[in-house]
C-alpha cells in the first residue's frame, strides 16, 4: 500500500517545481517536495522540513524497496522521454529531407523557367529585329479601311 501511495505522489508532483528522491546528510533517501519547503534538517527519526522558518513536514526515510521502485519509475520515465526525443529527431530529419526534395524541385523549376524566359526573350528579339528590318525596307505603309455598318476595320500591309 505504501508503495502505491508513493507512486501516486510521484505522479502528482512530477509537474511541480522540484519533487523527487533526495539523499540527505544522514545517507538516507527521502521523497522531498521542494515546492512545499525551503530547507530540511535530518533528525533522529527522519527529516524536519521548513517553509519560511515554520515546520511544515516531518519526512520518514524511504525503505530500500521504495528507493528501488522510485529509481525504476524514474528510469522508465527517462527511457520514455528518450524514445519520444528520438522519434521527434526522426520526424525532424524526415522533414529536412522533404524540404531538401522540395527545394531541389523549386530550383529545377526555376532553371526551366529561366531557360524558357531566355528562349522567349531571344524569340522576341528576333521578331522585333525582323519587323524592324521589314519596316525599314518599306518606305511607306499601306493601309486599307473598310466600313461595315457602324464599324470601320483597317488593315496595314
Amino acid at each position: 500500500m505504501r508503495f502505491f501511495l508513493l507512486i501516486g505522489i510521484l505522479i502528482f508532483f512530477s509537474g511541480c517545481c522540484s519533487a523527487g528522491l533526495t539523499q540527505f546528510n544522514d545517507g538516507k533517501y527521502y521523497y522531498a517536495d521542494w515546492c512545499a519547503y525551503d530547507e530540511c534538517y535530518t533528525t533522529k527519526d527522519g527529516a524536519a522540513c521548513y517553509k519560511n522558518k515554520e515546520l511544515v513536514a516531518n519526512l520518514k526515510p524511504l525503505s530500500n524497496e521504495e528507493v528501488r521502485a522510485i529509481m525504476e519509475y524514474e528510469a522508465q520515465v527517462a527511457q520514455q522521454q528518450l524514445m519520444q526525443q528520438q522519434l521527434l529527431n526522426q520526424q525532424l530529419q524526415q522533414n529536412a529531407i522533404n524540404n531538401q526534395i522540395m527545394l531541389n524541385q523549386i530550383n529545377q523549376n526555376t532553371q526551366q523557367l529561366n531557360q524558357y524566359n531566355s528562349s522567349l526573350r531571344e524569340y522576341n528579339n528576333q521578331l522585333f529585329n525582323s519587323n524592324n528590318n521589314y519596316i525599314q525596307q518599306k518606305e511607306t505603309i499601306h493601309t486599307r479601311c473598310t466600313k461595315m455598318g457602324n464599324t470601320v476595320r483597317c488593315y496595314s500591309y
